[in-house]
């Protein structure tokens, strides 16, 4: 049966005949290689080289991307063995690096893997589309090509959503509608085979799992209901509900208070709100044109095609106000992956069949509405002045829509923009270029003017690594413990990382006091490093201004601050509690040592430090210091 049901991936989305096959298998692992390394051995080697030095190693890199340092300390910790969590289903390819290359730095794994999960993607995206037409597979590489490069091609070194999980991300949309497509025919069997595929390969992200447990939850909901009744339903989904919850609080009370403060740590909230968003909107617009279309279209596959996706565009939307019915606020706007990744298949679909018209003119009326209002937004990101803002994301929301815009125009039957193919595709080509390509380029020049800066990491990153054991922690001032703890893979206090560690909250605290007993707290830069990382966790409080500011603006604060989720009581006491921390300044304490048997200090801010007698200086150079505690015991 597992060979009948999979059959399709090598009949109709990897066949290896055809036009530019050789370019599809050998081509793409070259590119993504290219342009992984390429840039940064330029930079190095070229731009800046070093005398005797290796300039084709890299120990650091800037922030090419949001988040990649955090990234960077999620793989130093699996090569570590200290810490790794959110990525340890790839640990075993992590540390299978480190044996096969036994020197292989952080930042050199993080760009194998870049490559690998590349490749992947590139590939898997005509493989997923071939699940929902029949489209030339042609059509499909080349509609693969245009997703990747506009989109991936520079957030891919983020190695999140956007690199290494996307391809699971593809393979449970696959489950998603294969599961949906056999439930249709009474193919039962197939159908939980293809649930279970979708739910595992969605269970490494959180945001993939809640789309897949929607869209088969409601699946399976509904066949069940009619075949058994929605009472027995109803009954059975209660009883489960409920014995989960007993069984987790019977069986593990410690862990589930633990998990709950990890969470809080990350801005997860109790709420009863729903988070705006322009890419909600989007969704919102998408499921409307489709709807339009759908009883105009007469091909079986099609309309298959046009029903899926409808039913994507409800479960992303329902993701999206997932909190309005869970009660609990989650950083939703990761649904954005799958409003990118309909908006693309959406408009494929759209563009590669016959032109459907929609001819009411109250439906005429909304979609000319929609494309006002795509166009607006093309307007306004573009006028950011795109990315030069800094903002990385703004790559997604012009391809969405743009992707919108130019479907909108298509459905209402208005002449063509680009009548002849050949200029078409053209036209499509520089699209996807500009879009993709002016962020690439704008990374490796920021890259570059911080070349200098990070090439002084380079030899106190090789010292950690070789004289301080993996598992120690070391302690660094906020202005430097992102890098350290992104290059080093040792565990460094305090970084973004310790907010995803499972300890509980008093575990940071007391780490933040034995800290505050070596350096000076009230020095304002640290001072204030401690307390936005502290309450950086009150995502909450900046989501739901538009509400404050219209719907809720008579509302007293402390009532709109308990159902919008803001944690403002917590947040004021952890700011209180940094500002005592500058009180005890200068306490010797033995935990503090026990705690930071390492301490990394930058020499223009050395004068925030003390540390007592029994530390002692091992390493030195022109911007660094690295102490030992030289404990009695």
């Amino acid at each position: 049966m597992m060979v009948d049901i999979f059959s399709q991936i090598k009949k109709d989305a990897l066949g290896f005949g055809g036009r530019f096959s050789a370019w599809w298998w050998l081509g793409i692992p070259l590119f993504v290689a290219l342009i992984s390394y390429g840039p940064l051995l330029f930079l190095r080697c070229g731009l800046l080289p070093v005398a005797g030095e290796a300039c084709w190693r890299m120990f650091s890199v800037g922030q090419l991307v949001f988040d990649v340092h955090a990234y960077l300390e999620f793989i130093g910790g699996i090569l570590s063995h200290s810490n790794g969590i959110h990525i340890r289903w790839i640990g075993g390819l992590i540390r299978g690096l480190r044996v096969l290359f036994p020197g292989i730095s952080v930042v050199e794994t993080w760009l194998v893997l870049r490559v690998v999960s590349g490749v992947l993607s590139w590939w898997m995206l005509s493989w997923t589309l071939s699940f929902l037409t029949n489209r030339p597979l042609v059509q499909r590489r080349f509609a693969a090509t245009v997703l990747w490069i506009a989109v991936f091609l520079p957030l891919g070194f983020r190695p999140g959503v956007f690199s290494w999980f996307l391809p699971f991300g593809l393979a449970m949309l696959v489950g998603c509608i294969q599961a949906e497509s056999t439930l249709r025919a009474s193919r039962v069997a197939r159908a939980v085979i293809w649930s279970l595929f979708a739910v595992l390969c969605s269970s490494i992200y959180s945001w993939f799992l809640v789309f897949a447990l929607i869209w088969i939850g409601v699946t399976w909901g509904a066949w069940f209901g009619v075949r058994r009744g929605v009472s027995a339903l109803w009954a059975l989904a209660t009883f489960l509900a409920i014995l989960g919850s007993i069984a987790l609080v019977f069986f593990a009370p410690e862990r589930v208070s633990v998990t709950l403060q990890t969470y809080m740590r990350n801005s997860v909230e109790f709420t009863r709100m729903a988070q705006l968003s322009v890419m909600l909107m989007a969704a919102v617009c998408w499921g409307i044109l489709y709807a339009f279309i759908l009883p105009f279209i007469q091909q079986d596959e099609d309309r298959d095609a046009g029903q899926y996706l409808i039913y994507a565009w409800i479960v992303t939307i329902a993701g999206w106000c997932s909190n309005v019915a869970t009660s609990i606020y989650i950083q939703n706007d990761h649904f954005r992956i799958f409003t990118l990744l309909l908006s693309w298949a959406s408009a494929f679909v759209l563009f590669t069949r016959e032109a459907v018209v929609i001819r009411l003119r109250w439906q005429r009326v909304i979609v000319y509405g929609i494309g006002f209002v795509s166009l607006g937004m093309v307007l306004r990101i573009l006028a950011g002045p795109y990315i030069l803002d800094r903002d990385q994301l703004n790559v997604i929301h012009l391809f969405v829509w743009v992707s919108l815009l130019l479907s909108s125009y298509r459905v209402l039957g208005l002449p063509a923009l680009f009548v002849r193919p050949f200029i078409r595709r053209v036209a499509i080509v520089a699209i996807t270029c500009g879009i993709g390509f002016v962020p690439y380029v704008v990374m490796f020049q920021q890259e570059a003017g911080r070349l200098s800066i990070l090439r002084t990491y380079d030899p106190m990153i090789a010292w950690i690594q070789r004289e301080i054991p993996a598992r120690e922690t070391v302690c660094a001032n906020p202005a430097i413990s992102e890098d350290v703890g992104a290059f080093s893979g040792h565990s460094i206090f305090f970084t973004l990382q310790n907010t995803y560690s499972s300890g509980s909250d008093r575990d940071i605290y007391e780490r933040l006091s034995a800290l505050a007993s070596l350096t000076d707290a009230s020095v304002s830069s640290t001072r204030n490093a401690w307390t936005e990382w502290l309450t950086s966790r009150g995502t909450t409080c900046q989501q739901f201004s538009l509400y404050r500011k219209t719907i809720f603006s008579r509302m007293d604060a402390k009532t709109f601050d308990r159902i919008s989720g803001c944690p403002r009581d917590r947040m004021d006491a952890e700011t209180n509690f940094v500002r005592g921390l500058s009180r005890a300044y200068g306490i010797r304490d033995d935990r503090a040592m026990e705690l930071c048997p390492w301490v990394v200090i930058e020499r223009s801010s050395a004068e925030a430090w003390s540390l007592p007698g029994p530390y002692q200086r091992r390493y030195q150079d022109g911007r660094f210091e690295i102490y030992e505690a030289v404990l009695p015991f």
